[in-house]
């Protein structure tokens, strides 16, 4: 069982939430990927890579690299996580201020480290956060595709500027992930 302190209550888990039956795991999880296999869905754990892009709209730099540093703590490889720090382009003086320092003390810790600048006023586009998430997927998938990366092995996490995951969390989704049989069409809630 995991715990984790949700405002300031405590909830426990099994960290599989997989409805298995307590006890070894190995047979029922054999036979998920055996049938992952059978319908050519298998993908191995060390196959898939985290893109985690943290918006960023006049936030603070203690707010993000409190963030920051929660993902930096991860138990999960970080050499195989692409961090994405999007912003807007009328906070960019800001942005790219804390951007700076945040990829100076973070930035080699991970896979890349790439910024995206959504611009303003785009024609047929209304503002609000979700204009900045399609900016910075058009951004993921250049990157992806000068790099030669199967879409379906990326794991996107759009986190706001204060989102703080747990130690855990980039393990249990890469495992959830990989047994899933139908996971580009599954969200994930943190």
């Amino acid at each position: 069982k995991l715990k984790y302190l949700i405002n300031k209550q405590e909830f426990s888990f099994d960290p599989l939430i997989l409805r298995l039956k307590k006890g070894p795991l190995e047979p029922e999880l054999l036979e998920t990927i055996e049938k992952l296999k059978e319908h050519n869905q298998y993908l191995k754990p060390s196959e898939i890579i985290h893109c985690i892009t943290l918006f960023n709209c006049r936030e603070t730099y203690q707010v993000i690299k409190t963030s920051v540093d929660s993902y930096a703590k991860s138990n999960y490889d970080l050499k195989k996580v692409l961090f994405i720090f999007a912003y807007e382009e009328f906070d960019k003086e800001n942005a790219l201020a804390i951007s700076q320092k945040i990829e100076q003390e973070y930035g080699g810790l991970f896979m890349d480290y790439l910024n995206s600048c959504h611009p303003q006023n785009l024609p047929n586009e209304i503002k609000g956060r979700a204009g900045n998430m399609n900016w910075a997927s058009q951004i993921l998938k250049t990157y992806l595709e000068n790099k030669n990366i199967k879409f379906s092995n990326v794991i996107l996490s759009s986190f706001d500027s204060d989102t703080v995951i747990s130690p855990n969390f980039l393990s249990e989704l890469t495992f959830r992930y990989a047994i899933t049989s139908n996971r580009v069409e599954v969200g994930y809630q943190p």
